[in-house]
């Protein structure tokens, strides 16, 4: 039921293949020695990108294994970091594929 609530029609405004970064991807400031987790600091900031419309809603968000790369991090993290998002009806999930809403 939740899915449903949190599902969105919208198009792809964008689209990133594994050698396009975004330039957002440089933004972010991720400390592994915090007392906050890094999966919810990136999180955080994902969420702080798209209010302040950095990120479009509706854009497709970059493969994990893109993100964790370029942020330097695990794909756990990454993986985390989004199911946080998608469980605030942040994000939309498609197969593989995830969205803002």
């Amino acid at each position: 039921m939740t899915d449903q609530l949190c599902r969105s029609t919208a198009d792809p405004l964008r689209s990133y293949t594994s050698q396009t970064k975004p330039s957002w991807v440089q933004t972010l400031t991720l400390r592994h020695w915090h007392a906050v987790p890094v999966y919810f600091q990136l999180a955080t900031q994902l969420r702080e990108l798209h209010e302040r419309g950095v990120i479009a809603s509706g854009e497709l968000l970059p493969q994990l294994h893109s993100m964790a790369s370029w942020t330097g991090v695990g794909r756990k993290t990454v993986r985390s970091a989004l199911a946080v998002l998608e469980s605030d009806c942040r994000l939309h999930r498609q197969g593989s594929d995830f969205r803002f809403a």
